[in-house]
């Protein structure tokens, strides 16, 4: 397909005492290092998260009008008063967003980008506030850029999950999370997200109702170099599937009896920070 691969390397002082969790690692920075980690002739960059199953060309998304703006995204909330109750702990420096959006697909213009700092602004702003962000870069990169973003069509960015967590969305106990004004958009759906901790290749993933895609495109990616080396990895991700489900499985039963959420109310704020005492 004449698909070149590089890798550049990045140094991870660069993210000393940024807050991570057994949720974000410290690669979920790296996208905030675009500006000086890519050749500066690059223009514009895509950038994905980990946790996706792309079913369509992304050139079309590459080629999307900005329109001025330094990124485009998914939005995630048009609700002003929602995204000053999330981003509370910085209202008083950002400008009034009226939006909010999901980083994990994005459209960067690295002109813009660079001219505005905008990768050193997170990091500073990840400085100021860790003891305070919920989602770490993308508080950011929201409180930066929520005033001025280009809104992705949600085919590029079809979040599911699943959670019980009350403090993303407290009214359900198990839901899908895509928002209800992005389902007419997702007819012909061009990236999936898998958002929550209920991903395919999660201890609980055989139950994913697109498991059976992402594993297939698992198989067909040219990861293994042979047969011998599927069958390898799957016994050791079937084993260990097993062995979680049976640990998990009298807790599970536990919570169940007594009447308690999975995830007890603000659990999924709590961070610890590296490189700090």
């Amino acid at each position: 397909m004449g698909v070149q691969v590089r890798i550049h390397d990045v140094d991870e002082s660069a993210f000393d005492g940024f807050p991570t969790s057994f949720q974000w690692s410290l690669g979920t920075y790296l996208r905030l290092v675009v500006g000086e980690a890519l050749p500066q002739a690059l223009e514009r960059v895509v950038y994905l998260d980990a946790d996706l199953l792309v079913r369509r060309d992304i050139g079309a998304l590459y080629d999307l009008a900005l329109n001025g703006h330094p990124v485009a995204a998914l939005t995630t909330s048009r609700d002003p008063q929602t995204v000053d109750r999330y981003l509370d702990y910085c209202r008083d420096e950002r400008p009034p967003s009226v939006a909010m959006f999901n980083a994990g697909v994005m459209l960067v213009d690295l002109r813009l980008w660079r001219a505005s700092e905008s990768g050193q602004e997170a990091a500073a702003f990840l400085r100021r506030h860790r003891d305070s962000v919920r989602q770490v870069d993308q508080d950011a990169l929201n409180a930066l850029f929520g005033h001025d973003f280009e809104p992705l069509n949600a085919s590029w960015n079809v979040m599911l999950g699943r959670t019980k967590n009350p403090n993303l969305f407290p009214s359900q106990k198990l839901i899908d999370v895509t928002l209800p004004f992005h389902q007419a958009s997702l007819d012909q759906p061009a990236i999936y997200h898998f958002v929550t901790s209920f991903k395919p290749w999660s201890k609980d993933g055989l139950r994913h109702r697109f498991g059976g895609q992402w594993h297939a495109e698992l198989r067909r990616s040219g990861w293994f170099d042979s047969s011998m080396e599927v069958a390898a990895w799957y016994a050791r991700w079937f084993s260990a599937n097993a062995i979680r489900m049976t640990r998990d499985l009298p807790m599970g039963l536990l919570r169940r009896v007594r009447g308690r959420p999975r995830y007890r109310p603000g659990g999924w704020m709590e961070l610890k920070t590296e490189g700090t005492a």
